[in-house]
């Protein structure tokens, strides 16, 4: 039997951190859409780092928050090169994340009454300033089902090592299989209890490792992406690690970059 006749693939990227992201890792990453050509395809959230909003924007520098506005255009030209034109074809989910509620904190807390009117609303949306919606990607709050039975989540909590916190938002929080970002690790862990095996992964980043906020610092992230295989007709999912080195990516002893 054909594995691609039964299972449908969903590369799953997590937190870029955009403007502090890889660009050979995105490089890579685009060959190996443009070869793999998934009919799905998820983005775990933190695709934009937004460190000159919410909370942070007391730290930055003026000129630096001047900036700002540019880098929202960046992301916005970096996720559509890289990722959604490189196949044209795939249908994109993207589940809603913490660095982009520093924009929400700052902008929308700010100026309340700017929200009463509802083409601003629509305009200064986090799917309308990312380019979601106008690349045709499903823009999801909280968690994202693609099965009954499969959650998709950026994730709030970070234990210490690569696999901790998948393990336990799938015992304590969530209770069936799990697809996550927010860690910047990358695995798949299996859970067995008396009711049968529950897997999830923690999708990896695309960001600078180290990056330029906290060089000299040991963090225990991992580079790269996951490829979910979805089945079509049972409740089940298969994950494969595609890890990027030096802008790299491998996958069944293949590479793929730049």
């Amino acid at each position: 039997m054909r594995l691609d006749k039964q299972w449908t693939p969903m590369p799953c990227l997590g937190d870029a951190h955009i403007p502090d992201h890889d660009e050979p890792a995105f490089g890579a990453v685009r060959a190996f859409l443009r070869y793999l050509k998934p009919d799905k395809g998820l983005l775990t959230g933190d695709m934009w780092g937004a460190s000159n909003f919410g909370k942070f924007k007391g730290r930055a520098d003026p000129l630096t928050r001047l900036r700002s506005g540019r880098e929202i255009i960046t992301a916005r030209e970096i996720l559509r090169y890289y990722i959604f034109d490189a196949c044209a074809s795939t249908e994109w989910d993207v589940v809603s994340s913490n660095h982009e509620d520093r924009l929400r904190k700052d902008i929308w807390a700010l100026n309340p009454e700017l929200w009463t009117i509802e083409d601003i609303r629509k305009s200064a949306s986090i799917p309308e300033l990312l380019g979601y919606r106008e690349a045709g990607a499903h823009y999801h709050e909280g968690i994202f089902n693609p099965r009954p039975w499969l959650v998709c989540q950026h994730g709030e909590a970070v234990r210490k090592w690569a696999g901790m916190t998948v393990k336990a938002e799938m015992l304590e929080r969530i209770g069936t299989f799990l697809i996550m970002g927010h860690t910047h690790r990358m695995c798949v862990w299996p859970v067995t209890l008396a009711t049968g095996t529950m897997v999830g992964c923690e999708c990896g980043h695309l960001g600078k490792n180290p990056p330029d906020y906290n060089k000299g610092k040991v963090q225990d992230w991992q580079q790269g992406i996951v490829v979910a295989w979805l089945h079509k007709t049972k409740a089940q999912v298969r994950f494969e690690t595609c890890p990027i080195e030096d802008g790299i990516l491998w996958w069944r002893g293949m590479e793929f970059s730049a």
